[in-house]
């Protein structure tokens, strides 16, 4: 290559794009070489409409395996790293709080309970130190935010009416996943630890652990309920398991994965009920009686 091609390549490697095509490029790969276990890709740069602003949006990948749709954006951070606190200790989380849709009469959208196996580490707060952000201490939580209403925008859209006809008959759960080339880790410590005067954790304290998956759950700022009588689509959070069970109603989860897993870990990824009989939109239909 010629030094005259430097200036392109330097404009090539500025976005993350090239991350985001070598992503897609590798879930096509597993996916032709292990069908069973690899979800396919439905749509990519996927637009969508955000129902409170009407903002268009892109969603890198859609991608769906059974009842399940992984809702993808991807983030290249150059030497970047994930430090996610835990002070609740929270190392092998199963449940999550995921999106779902039901189509019916009416149609059904709702965040409630799910099991999201594999068992990960599970935070609401991150640190990160990319070199221009390194002072952003809400980077993930607008990424995460931005994500969690994309992925309301498109289980609207799948079962949404248009001119009498829907765009899928199914019921799904949605999972917001954000795929990184960032370092993740834990750090799980006692607060009573933390240094008061200097905000702080002394030398010795704190576990730090490197992973290459967790559940960012928190209360994220989404679109839905819209409470509009006229529309076609009825908001129902909330309604399966009590929350003090679970955690406040409006926390969302979004599955945060290094590149690095990306091979191994489509086998364990796998979404259940917390219900052992019944589906969070079965039961919420059952308690209102409405027909399916």
């Amino acid at each position: 290559m010629s030094e005259s091609d430097t200036p392109w390549r330097q404009l090539a490697n500025f976005a993350g794009f090239l991350f985001q095509i070598r992503v897609g490029y590798e879930i096509e790969r597993l996916y032709r070489d292990n069908y069973s276990h690899c979800p396919g890709v439905l749509h990519q740069e996927h637009r969508v409409k955000i129902a409170d602003t009407g903002e268009e949006v892109f969603i890198d990948f859609v991608l769906k395996k059974n009842q399940v749709i992984y809702v993808v954006e991807c983030k290249r951070f150059t030497k970047g790293r994930w430090l996610f606190l835990s002070p609740d200790n929270k190392r092998q989380a199963l449940y999550s709080r995921l999106l779902w849709s039901s189509h019916g009469t009416p149609n059904l959208i709702g965040w409630d309970e799910f099991i999201l196996r594999p068992a990960t580490p599970q935070a609401a707060f991150c640190v990160t130190d990319r070199n221009d952000q390194n002072r952003d201490a809400r980077l993930l939580e607008t990424i995460a935010g931005h994500l969690a209403k994309a992925t309301e925008a498109l289980a609207a859209e799948y079962v949404w009416l248009d001119k009498g006809k829907t765009v899928s008959r199914e019921d799904f759960v949605y999972v917001p996943l954000i795929i990184t080339n960032a370092s993740l880790a834990t750090c799980y410590f006692d607060p009573a630890a933390v240094d008061l005067d200097e905000g702080e954790l002394p030398s010795g304290s704190g576990e730090f652990e490197p992973c290459s998956m967790v559940k960012f759950r928190k209360s994220l700022s989404t679109s839905f309920p819209l409470n509009d009588p006229t529309s076609e689509l009825h908001s129902i959070s909330g309604t399966a398991y009590p929350s003090f069970k679970f955690g406040p109603e409006d926390e969302r989860t979004v599955l945060i994965m290094n590149v690095g897993a990306f091979d191994s870990v489509w086998s364990e990824l796998r979404v259940g009920k917390v219900d052992e009989d019944f589906y969070p939109w079965e039961i919420a239909r059952r308690q209102q009686n409405l027909p399916k």
